[in-house]
Protein backbone atom coordinates (compact mmCIF):
# COMPACT_ATOMS: atom_id res chain seq x y z
CA UNK A 1 0.00 0.00 0.00
CA UNK A 2 1.16 3.54 -1.31
CA UNK A 3 1.91 5.65 2.04
CA UNK A 4 2.62 9.28 2.16
CA UNK A 5 5.92 9.25 3.03
CA UNK A 6 6.31 7.16 -0.74
CA UNK A 7 4.49 9.51 -2.07
CA UNK A 8 6.66 12.30 -0.97
CA UNK A 9 10.18 10.33 -1.73
CA UNK A 10 9.19 9.75 -5.24
CA UNK A 11 8.04 13.53 -6.02
CA UNK A 12 11.47 14.87 -4.23
CA UNK A 13 13.33 11.95 -6.60
CA UNK A 14 11.47 13.06 -9.25
CA UNK A 15 12.64 16.98 -8.94
CA UNK A 16 16.55 15.92 -8.11
CA UNK A 17 16.27 14.23 -11.71
CA UNK A 18 14.41 17.42 -13.26
CA UNK A 19 15.95 19.88 -10.85
CA UNK A 20 17.72 21.26 -14.05
CA UNK A 21 14.23 21.91 -16.07
CA UNK A 22 12.85 23.23 -12.80
CA UNK A 23 15.55 25.46 -12.56
CA UNK A 24 14.65 26.80 -15.91
CA UNK A 25 10.67 26.86 -15.48
CA UNK A 26 11.39 28.95 -11.89
CA UNK A 27 13.46 31.46 -13.78
CA UNK A 28 10.69 31.97 -16.86
CA UNK A 29 8.11 32.29 -14.49
CA UNK A 30 9.96 35.27 -12.75
CA UNK A 31 11.03 36.80 -15.53
CA UNK A 32 7.57 37.04 -16.94
CA UNK A 33 6.26 37.90 -13.42
CA UNK A 34 8.78 40.94 -13.47
CA UNK A 35 8.50 41.96 -16.64
CA UNK A 36 4.20 42.46 -16.11
CA UNK A 37 5.12 44.26 -13.33
CA UNK A 38 7.22 46.69 -14.88
CA UNK A 39 5.06 47.46 -17.41
CA UNK A 40 2.28 48.42 -15.52
CA UNK A 41 4.28 50.25 -12.75
CA UNK A 42 7.02 52.21 -14.97
CA UNK A 43 6.37 51.94 -18.47
CA UNK A 44 4.61 54.66 -19.90
CA UNK A 45 5.24 55.38 -23.96
CA UNK A 46 6.46 59.65 -24.01
CA UNK A 47 3.37 61.61 -24.65
CA UNK A 48 3.74 64.70 -27.17
CA UNK A 49 1.45 67.28 -28.65
CA UNK A 50 1.40 68.89 -32.35
CA UNK A 51 2.20 71.95 -30.33
CA UNK A 52 5.57 70.35 -29.01
CA UNK A 53 6.72 68.74 -32.17
CA UNK A 54 6.56 72.17 -34.05
CA UNK A 55 8.39 73.44 -31.24
CA UNK A 56 10.87 70.59 -30.68
CA UNK A 57 11.31 69.88 -34.76
CA UNK A 58 13.37 72.82 -36.55
CA UNK A 59 13.78 69.94 -39.79
CA UNK A 60 10.82 69.13 -41.88
CA UNK A 61 11.00 66.00 -41.52
CA UNK A 62 8.73 65.98 -38.40
CA UNK A 63 8.27 62.48 -38.05
CA UNK A 64 11.46 61.26 -38.15
CA UNK A 65 11.93 64.11 -35.45
CA UNK A 66 9.45 62.68 -33.34
CA UNK A 67 10.20 59.25 -33.86
CA UNK A 68 13.55 60.02 -32.01
CA UNK A 69 11.77 61.09 -29.12
CA UNK A 70 10.12 58.00 -28.62
CA UNK A 71 12.87 54.96 -30.12
CA UNK A 72 15.65 55.09 -27.43
CA UNK A 73 12.76 54.87 -24.49
CA UNK A 74 10.82 52.18 -26.22
CA UNK A 75 14.04 49.52 -27.38
CA UNK A 76 15.67 50.16 -23.81
CA UNK A 77 12.38 48.87 -22.12
CA UNK A 78 12.68 45.85 -24.70
CA UNK A 79 16.54 45.55 -24.69
CA UNK A 80 18.39 46.47 -21.87
CA UNK A 81 16.44 44.17 -19.06
CA UNK A 82 17.22 41.36 -21.35
CA UNK A 83 21.28 42.30 -21.68
CA UNK A 84 20.84 42.38 -17.60
CA UNK A 85 19.53 38.58 -17.59
CA UNK A 86 21.64 37.75 -19.68
CA UNK A 87 24.97 38.97 -17.95
CA UNK A 88 22.86 38.10 -14.20
CA UNK A 89 22.55 34.33 -15.98
CA UNK A 90 26.43 33.95 -16.84
CA UNK A 91 27.43 35.17 -13.35
CA UNK A 92 24.96 33.04 -11.49
CA UNK A 93 26.41 29.99 -12.92
CA UNK A 94 28.86 27.92 -10.82
CA UNK A 95 30.16 26.39 -13.87
CA UNK A 96 31.57 29.89 -14.90
CA UNK A 97 33.67 30.37 -11.97
CA UNK A 98 35.03 27.01 -11.64
CA UNK A 99 36.65 26.96 -15.18
CA UNK A 100 37.69 30.88 -14.42
CA UNK A 101 39.05 30.56 -11.10
CA UNK A 102 42.95 30.25 -11.17
CA UNK A 103 43.02 29.94 -14.89
CA UNK A 104 45.42 32.65 -15.20
CA UNK A 105 47.84 30.78 -13.21
CA UNK A 106 46.89 27.03 -14.68
CA UNK A 107 45.91 26.76 -18.63
CA UNK A 108 45.35 23.35 -18.35
CA UNK A 109 42.14 23.95 -15.81
CA UNK A 110 40.04 23.16 -18.94
CA UNK A 111 41.11 19.77 -20.22
CA UNK A 112 39.74 20.45 -23.75
CA UNK A 113 36.19 20.77 -22.06
CA UNK A 114 36.02 24.61 -22.12
CA UNK A 115 34.08 25.07 -25.38
CA UNK A 116 31.27 22.65 -24.13
CA UNK A 117 31.24 24.73 -20.82
CA UNK A 118 30.71 27.69 -22.96
CA UNK A 119 27.96 26.98 -24.98
CA UNK A 120 26.24 25.35 -22.01
CA UNK A 121 26.90 28.41 -20.01
CA UNK A 122 25.62 30.95 -22.53
CA UNK A 123 22.51 28.45 -23.39
CA UNK A 124 21.20 29.06 -20.06
CA UNK A 125 22.04 32.30 -19.77
CA UNK A 126 20.04 33.09 -22.91
CA UNK A 127 16.90 31.26 -21.27
CA UNK A 128 15.83 35.03 -19.17
CA UNK A 129 16.52 37.36 -21.94
CA UNK A 130 15.15 35.32 -24.90
CA UNK A 131 11.61 35.02 -22.03
CA UNK A 132 11.98 38.80 -21.64
CA UNK A 133 11.96 40.08 -25.32
CA UNK A 134 9.29 37.31 -26.30
CA UNK A 135 6.89 38.23 -23.89
CA UNK A 136 7.66 41.86 -24.57
CA UNK A 137 6.77 41.89 -28.17
CA UNK A 138 3.82 40.01 -26.99
CA UNK A 139 2.89 42.79 -24.88
CA UNK A 140 3.35 45.18 -27.98
CA UNK A 141 3.84 48.10 -26.06
CA UNK A 142 7.69 48.50 -26.02
CA UNK A 143 7.68 47.70 -29.94
CA UNK A 144 4.84 49.70 -30.88
CA UNK A 145 5.90 52.73 -28.62
CA UNK A 146 9.54 52.96 -30.54
CA UNK A 147 8.07 53.06 -33.59
CA UNK A 148 5.58 55.01 -33.51
CA UNK A 149 5.86 58.84 -34.29
CA UNK A 150 2.64 60.09 -32.79
CA UNK A 151 1.32 56.74 -30.46
CA UNK A 152 -2.33 59.08 -29.15
CA UNK A 153 -4.58 60.70 -30.77
CA UNK A 154 -4.62 63.98 -29.02
CA UNK A 155 -7.25 66.70 -30.02
CA UNK A 156 -6.87 70.60 -30.45
CA UNK A 157 -7.26 71.27 -26.78
CA UNK A 158 -6.51 67.86 -25.27
CA UNK A 159 -3.02 67.59 -22.94
CA UNK A 160 -0.89 64.77 -21.95
CA UNK A 161 -2.35 64.53 -18.55
CA UNK A 162 -4.36 62.16 -19.16
CA UNK A 163 -2.37 59.73 -21.37
CA UNK A 164 -3.31 56.90 -19.74
CA UNK A 165 -7.14 56.94 -21.07
CA UNK A 166 -5.76 57.89 -24.76
CA UNK A 167 -7.33 56.24 -27.59
CA UNK A 168 -3.68 54.85 -29.66
CA UNK A 169 -3.49 56.15 -33.32
CA UNK A 170 -3.87 53.66 -36.02
CA UNK A 171 -0.01 53.21 -36.54
CA UNK A 172 0.23 52.87 -32.78
CA UNK A 173 -2.30 49.29 -33.37
CA UNK A 174 -0.63 47.99 -36.16
CA UNK A 175 2.76 48.09 -34.53
CA UNK A 176 0.86 46.71 -31.60
CA UNK A 177 -0.21 43.98 -33.70
CA UNK A 178 3.00 43.55 -35.76
CA UNK A 179 4.77 43.04 -32.63
CA UNK A 180 2.41 40.48 -31.38
CA UNK A 181 2.95 38.25 -34.60
CA UNK A 182 6.50 38.83 -34.15
CA UNK A 183 6.08 37.61 -30.53
CA UNK A 184 4.80 34.13 -31.41
CA UNK A 185 7.01 33.58 -34.01
CA UNK A 186 10.01 34.30 -32.25
CA UNK A 187 8.87 31.62 -29.57
CA UNK A 188 8.11 29.21 -31.91
CA UNK A 189 11.55 29.54 -33.49
CA UNK A 190 12.95 29.48 -29.92
CA UNK A 191 10.90 26.43 -29.16
CA UNK A 192 12.12 24.26 -32.36
CA UNK A 193 15.74 25.66 -32.15
CA UNK A 194 15.74 24.28 -28.36
CA UNK A 195 14.63 21.41 -28.89
CA UNK A 196 16.59 20.23 -32.26
CA UNK A 197 19.78 21.12 -29.52
CA UNK A 198 18.78 19.51 -27.32
CA UNK A 199 18.63 16.29 -29.66
CA UNK A 200 21.31 16.52 -31.32
CA UNK A 201 23.34 16.65 -27.71
CA UNK A 202 21.58 13.85 -26.79
CA UNK A 203 22.66 12.01 -30.21
CA UNK A 204 25.87 12.94 -30.33
CA UNK A 205 26.77 12.00 -26.27
CA UNK A 206 29.03 9.13 -25.82
CA UNK A 207 27.33 7.63 -23.24
CA UNK A 208 23.75 5.75 -23.17
CA UNK A 209 21.01 7.00 -21.28
CA UNK A 210 21.14 5.23 -18.00
CA UNK A 211 25.08 4.86 -18.19
CA UNK A 212 25.77 8.84 -18.24
CA UNK A 213 22.63 8.93 -15.55
CA UNK A 214 24.66 6.82 -13.30
CA UNK A 215 27.88 8.93 -14.18
CA UNK A 216 26.63 11.72 -13.19
CA UNK A 217 25.57 10.44 -9.51
CA UNK A 218 28.52 8.93 -9.00
CA UNK A 219 30.49 12.99 -9.84
CA UNK A 220 28.11 14.12 -7.45
CA UNK A 221 28.56 11.41 -4.93
CA UNK A 222 32.29 11.57 -5.32
CA UNK A 223 32.69 15.03 -4.87
CA UNK A 224 30.42 15.11 -1.55
CA UNK A 225 32.23 12.62 -0.27
CA UNK A 226 35.74 14.42 -1.05
CA UNK A 227 34.03 17.90 0.62
CA UNK A 228 32.78 15.97 3.52
CA UNK A 229 36.50 14.07 4.20
CA UNK A 230 38.40 17.08 3.81
CA UNK A 231 35.76 19.04 5.98
CA UNK A 232 36.68 16.81 8.59
CA UNK A 233 40.98 16.47 7.66
CA UNK A 234 40.47 19.96 7.94
CA UNK A 235 38.56 20.58 10.98
CA UNK A 236 40.67 18.35 13.26
CA UNK A 237 43.99 20.38 11.59
CA UNK A 238 42.79 23.63 11.94
CA UNK A 239 42.36 22.46 16.01
CA UNK A 240 45.55 21.27 16.43
CA UNK A 241 47.60 24.28 15.01
CA UNK A 242 44.91 26.72 16.98
CA UNK A 243 45.79 24.37 20.05
CA UNK A 244 49.91 24.51 19.14
CA UNK A 245 49.62 28.55 18.43
CA UNK A 246 47.41 29.06 21.91
CA UNK A 247 50.15 26.62 23.94
CA UNK A 248 53.28 28.30 22.94
CA UNK A 249 55.14 31.43 24.41
CA UNK A 250 53.76 34.24 21.67
CA UNK A 251 55.41 38.12 21.73
CA UNK A 252 53.02 40.95 20.12
CA UNK A 253 54.41 40.61 16.45
CA UNK A 254 52.72 37.24 16.50
CA UNK A 255 49.50 37.99 17.62
CA UNK A 256 49.63 40.79 15.15
CA UNK A 257 51.07 38.73 11.70
CA UNK A 258 48.30 35.95 13.01
CA UNK A 259 45.32 38.21 13.30
CA UNK A 260 46.03 40.36 10.72
CA UNK A 261 46.41 38.11 7.83
CA UNK A 262 43.23 35.42 9.47
CA UNK A 263 45.45 32.98 9.93
CA UNK A 264 46.76 32.36 6.74
CA UNK A 265 48.99 33.72 3.93
CA UNK A 266 49.61 32.84 -0.36
CA UNK A 267 52.67 31.20 -1.41
CA UNK A 268 52.14 31.83 -5.07
CA UNK A 269 55.50 30.09 -5.46
CA UNK A 270 53.96 26.31 -4.35
CA UNK A 271 50.50 26.62 -4.72
CA UNK A 272 49.74 26.42 -1.12
CA UNK A 273 48.12 27.97 1.84
CA UNK A 274 50.33 28.05 5.17
CA UNK A 275 48.89 28.16 8.54
CA UNK A 276 50.37 31.34 10.61
CA UNK A 277 49.35 29.35 13.96
CA UNK A 278 51.70 26.88 13.43
CA UNK A 279 55.50 27.02 14.09
CA UNK A 280 56.09 24.79 11.33
CA UNK A 281 53.83 26.26 8.94
CA UNK A 282 52.04 23.24 7.75
CA UNK A 283 50.50 24.10 4.67
CA UNK A 284 47.28 22.68 3.06
CA UNK A 285 47.80 20.53 -0.33
CA UNK A 286 46.19 22.37 -3.21
CA UNK A 287 44.22 20.18 -5.53
CA UNK A 288 46.45 21.18 -8.44
CA UNK A 289 49.87 20.27 -6.75
CA UNK A 290 50.33 17.37 -4.69
CA UNK A 291 53.08 18.12 -1.74
CA UNK A 292 55.84 15.74 -1.31
CA UNK A 293 55.59 12.90 1.24
CA UNK A 294 58.47 13.78 3.17
CA UNK A 295 56.56 17.66 3.25
CA UNK A 296 55.05 18.38 6.67
CA UNK A 297 51.72 19.09 6.73
CA UNK A 298 47.93 17.99 7.92
CA UNK A 299 48.04 15.32 5.34
CA UNK A 300 50.22 13.81 2.30
CA UNK A 301 47.02 12.78 0.36
CA UNK A 302 47.05 13.29 -2.87
CA UNK A 303 43.42 14.85 -4.04
CA UNK A 304 42.53 15.17 -7.84
CA UNK A 305 39.62 17.07 -9.25
CA UNK A 306 37.14 14.68 -9.73
CA UNK A 307 34.66 16.80 -11.57
CA UNK A 308 34.86 19.72 -9.60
Amino acid sequence: MTTTKDVLQGLIESVVDHKATLRNIIVMLLTVSVNEIITVTTFQCPCVTEKQVMEACSSTDITGCVLNLNRVYGWLYLLAPAGILFVFGVTANLQVWKRLTGYCSDKDICQGSCGWCFWKVVGFAFIAPCVWVSVGLLQGEYYACATTSLPYVLKDDETCDNVTTLKGTQQYNDNLSYSQTVGWCLILVLAVATWAAYAISRCCHPMTYYKAKYNALYRQLEEDALHEAASEKFKETTKNNAKEFLDADKDDKKWTKALKILSSEKDVTKHDLKSCLSKNHQSYPDERQSPPSNEAGPSSAKYQQHGM
